[in-house]
C-alpha cells in the first residue's frame, strides 16, 4: 500500500463533516500503517528537522486529496506524536 493509500484509507473512516488536524493522520499512520509511514520518512533527505519535514510533507498530501477534505480556515494547536505541541492544518470530511 502507498502512503497516498493509507491517507487515504484513514480519512475515508472520518464522519463526513467531522473536523481533524494533520497530527491526528499521522499518529493512525504510525498506529495502523507503520511500514508505509517509515518507507515514507525514510525517502526525506535532511538532517535536521526531518519529523517536521515529514509531517509537512504529509500535510500537502493531504491538501491534494480534494475529493476528501476541504482545509479549514484556522489551524489546530494540537501534540505531535513525540509529544511536542504545534500549530497545524485542520481538515473538514468532505
Amino acid at each position: 500500500m502507498s502512503i497516498e493509500n493509507a491517507i487515504r484509507s484513514i480519512i475515508k473512516d472520518v464522519d463526513k463533516n467531522h473536523v481533524f488536524d494533520t497530527h491526528f493522520v499521522i499518529r493512525q499512520l504510525i498506529k495502523l500503517h507503520s511500514d508505509e509511514y517509515l518507507k515514507f520518512a525514510c525517502h526525506i533527505k535532511a538532517e535536521t528537522n526531518i519529523s517536521a519535514l515529514v509531517n509537512g510533507h504529509i500535510g500537502q498530501l493531504i491538501r491534494d486529496m480534494k475529493d476528501l477534505v476541504e482545509k479549514m480556515d484556522w489551524d489546530f494547536y494540537s501534540e505531535s506524536f513525540n509529544g511536542k505541541t504545534h500549530s497545524n492544518a485542520g481538515w473538514r470530511k468532505i
